[in-house]
């Protein structure tokens, strides 16, 4: 546990493996994962009195919030389930409770996996849904019809 430093931690967290790098929840607080035995990772919120950047507490206050992105709500590029329009979410994702950004793709020729904000006020969630494309999939969109 080192609050002052970005880190990653590998094993088990929430029931997924994989990798967990440290990272900034909002301007003035950390969330730090650590192994807690056996392959298991569990994550906690640290409050950072001099600002957090880059997925650390900083060791001097920055002139003013660093967010790469803002992290209090979910944005979504297409405004939300479009299936016409390539879009970009970022948020936090379901399956790993982590920051994340993924765009809308296609699955096959006609199969479209659309990326959206959770519609409920308040969430910083996104969530995927298929689409079937009665015209076809290209680009990370429905074909017009």
């Amino acid at each position: 546990m080192d609050i002052a430093h970005k880190g990653v931690t590998s094993g088990n967290y929430q029931g997924v493996m994989g990798n967990w790098p440290d990272y900034c929840l909002d301007y003035y607080n950390v969330f730090e994962f650590q192994c807690t035995g056996q392959g298991v990772v569990s994550g906690y919120s640290y409050n950072c009195p001099t600002g957090c950047a880059y997925g650390a507490c900083a060791s001097e206050p920055e002139p003013t919030p660093f967010n790469a992105f803002t992290e209090e709500r979910c944005t979504d590029t297409d405004g939300g389930v479009v299936y016409g329009t390539k879009g970009t979410v970022h948020g936090v994702n379901k399956l790993t409770g982590t920051w994340k950004t993924e765009t809308d793709k296609c699955d096959s020729l006609t199969l479209l996996i659309e990326e959206y904000c959770d519609p409920n006020p308040g969430e910083s969630e996104f969530l995927s849904v298929l689409h079937t494309c009665p015209t076809g999939c290209m680009n990370g969109a429905c074909n017009p019809g």
